[in-house]
């Protein structure tokens, strides 16, 4: 079980998906969630733009990287040309935002490589 709602004055963003209660905080949990309410989760990211997960543990980055937006979500996406854009730096080179090193976890370019091919993102 989960609480959601809106945070702030727009009654828009951001909007926060939350466990109910702390036995529902593992990762394990949000992916039954997924799996059990993708219905919900495409009408709640199409209508918001955007949805805030707070209070699960998810510790590592593999919990992250297993959290994917649905297939069918991706593709009304890209049907109406929306694309997201990281532009990311060398380490070597001061800037703004992560560099591609801290992003892939690794210094090796074939590495990086390797990682962002599911991704069809270019590097």
């Amino acid at each position: 079980m989960i609480e959601s709602g809106v945070m702030g004055p727009n009654k828009r963003l951001p909007f926060f998906v939350e466990p109910h209660e702390e036995v529902e905080r593992g990762f394990d949990s949000l992916m039954k969630f997924f799996a059990a309410e993708p219905e919900w989760v495409d009408s709640r990211l199409c209508c918001h733009g955007a949805l805030l997960f707070r209070g699960f543990a998810l510790s590592k980055p593999t919990h992250f990287r297993a959290s994917r937006i649905p297939s069918r979500v991706r593709e009304r996406f890209a049907a109406k040309g929306v694309a997201y854009i990281q532009n990311l730096r060398s380490r070597s080179v001061p800037g703004p935002g992560k560099s591609w090193q801290e992003t892939f976890e690794t210094d090796k370019t074939s590495v990086a490589e390797k990682r962002k091919r599911p991704y069809r993102a270019s590097f």
